[in-house]
């Protein structure tokens, strides 16, 4: 059995109502659910909130919401793991190899296709995390600061190479973690030596933290949306 986990609580400071906001005519937490619901390869399709709307919008795209997120779960400080924990729990998951993916409602840019390779490479490395990644857009060893409204090199021997001679680097896509109910329960990190790389490319995932990312996702799904409308 696969089966898929959306932590979906209600508050968000910096951008209210993200989680079941719309985009071009559509709720966030729909759309992911329909992409995996598009994936075909979830027995259960699970969202864990505390938000009366957010239960209601899976509810009628045909997810499940079999509990409700408790409130000391359900604010700034909870961690992801925390989440996926109870909501395992729950759920009452007897068997400790079930391919479980956190999936957050906010990856609607997401192809089913990458959930479906990321599975497989979960299936070959079961005791480990599958994490989603991307490359940085600028090489991060010439990175700077502003300090007293100047420049400052974070590594001033870096700050003026050339790009191709700096290191490559990726960070977490925050689209979604696979691992199986053993993992989840144990307390292996997400992220770091416990965790295989999934590089899925920037039209695919894009971490949504501040109004100027809302707006990206907003532009990027309609683009798409259209130029769908136009090959149809």
């Amino acid at each position: 059995m696969t089966i898929a986990i959306l932590p979906a609580r209600g508050g968000s400071k910096r951008i209210p109502g993200k989680n079941y906001r719309e985009i071009n005519g559509k709720p966030t937490i729909c759309r992911t659910i329909q992409v995996l619901q598009k994936s075909q390869i979830f027995a259960r399709i699970v969202v864990s909130t505390d938000h009366p709307k957010i239960s209601e919008l899976a509810l009628s795209v045909g997810a499940e919401v079999p509990f409700q997120r408790p409130d000391d779960l359900s604010d700034d400080y909870t961690t992801t793991k925390q989440v996926m924990q109870h909501a395992i729990q729950e759920l009452k998951v007897s068997d400790t190899g079930t391919a479980v993916c956190c999936v957050y409602p906010t990856a609607v840019l997401l192809e089913p296709g990458s959930l479906r390779q990321s599975f497989q490479l979960l299936k070959k490395n079961p005791s480990m995390f599958i994490v989603p990644v991307q490359h940085f857009s600028h090489p991060i060893s010439r990175a700077m600061r502003i300090r007293d409204n100047t420049l400052e090199p974070l590594d001033t021997g870096m700050a003026v190479a050339r790009t191709q001679d700096c290191a490559d680097f990726v960070h977490d896509a925050g689209q979604f973690y696979w691992g199986t109910v053993s993992s989840w329960q144990s307390d292996l990190n997400i992220l770091g030596t416990s965790a295989i790389p999934f590089s899925i490319p920037t039209t695919e995932g894009l971490d949504v933290d501040t109004p100027d990312d809302w707006t990206l996702l907003d532009a990027l799904i309609r683009y798409r949306e259209a130029n769908d409308d136009k090959a149809g």
